[in-house]
């Protein structure tokens, strides 16, 4: 058991081996949940753009001053948009 004395004698005493292991598998397991978890949300709106590219159609977003609204949500209704929303917050969708 050369290889494994470096991290002590774990050749005669392989008890704090299988625990750092269990330590270890379980130290993952949170992670991979954290991530998973996280990775696994989705925007209040995630279910209305899936199905608006599975009809085939396109979901466009522009992001303009004020002054210019008006004018983006001609531009749209003359390209045939079929749902236009003017939102104020900068985290809007």
């Amino acid at each position: 058991m050369a290889g494994l004395s470096i991290w002590g004698n774990l050749g005669n005493d392989p008890v704090g081996l299988v625990l750092g292991s269990l330590g270890a598998v379980g130290g993952f397991a949170v992670i991979g949940l954290v991530v998973g978890s996280t990775l696994g949300r989705h925007g209040p709106d995630a279910a209305a753009f899936t199905r608006a590219i599975r009809r085939g159609g396109a979901v466009v977003s522009v992001q303009c001053p004020g002054e210019e609204r008006n004018r983006a949500m001609q531009v749209l209704n003359g390209a045939g948009a079929q749902t236009i929303r003017d939102e104020d917050e900068p985290g809007a969708f």
